[in-house]
């Protein structure tokens, strides 16, 4: 049996606990990112801000998270200024801004309606229907969901 004296015990449990908050500080400063949920569970959890957060490490505009047969979800994310150049895509979709301020034109280029939206503003996008995010005034984060055709063998879904 191991002997330690009090000062060389004391002294163990200080580096133990040192060690313990230095592990637990670089998991906080380093986001892990939660794993594509590929449709093989019954049911997943996520958090908008760790989702966020994610995507943001991932240093893509598009961060995926959920791919079912009948459903893609993912978050884009567009910094002040920038300009979003996604294609109109083959699914019905439903954009829920996370947060920051933008306007959106949905319809033919000089034709459709334009709406500003802000984090709350909820937007319903037709299949094959022309869409952009522009005057992007604060950063934008916006959770998407992709109505899939389970016919098809990739289900679609992404914005570009």
């Amino acid at each position: 049996m191991l002997r330690l004296s009090r000062p060389a015990l004391a002294s163990a449990a200080v580096a133990a606990a040192a060690t313990v908050a230095a592990l637990a500080s670089a998991l906080a400063s380093s986001p892990q990112q939660p794993p594509l949920v590929d449709g093989t569970k019954v049911v997943a959890f996520f958090e908008a801000n760790d989702l966020s957060s994610a995507q943001a490490a991932s240093k893509k505009s598009y961060y995926p998270f959920l791919k079912v047969p009948a459903l893609h979800c993912g978050i884009y994310a567009l910094p002040k200024g920038a300009t979003d150049a996604q294609p109109p895509h083959a699914e019905d979709e439903v954009y829920h801004v996370l947060s920051g301020a933008a306007s959106i034109s949905i319809g033919p280029e000089g034709h459709g309606e334009s709406r500003e939206v802000k984090a709350g503003s909820i937007i319903y996008v037709k299949a094959n229907v022309p869409h952009r995010f522009h005057d992007i005034r604060e950063d934008l984060s916006v959770l998407v969901f992709f109505a899939s055709d389970p016919a098809k063998a990739d289900g679609g879904g992404s914005p570009r």
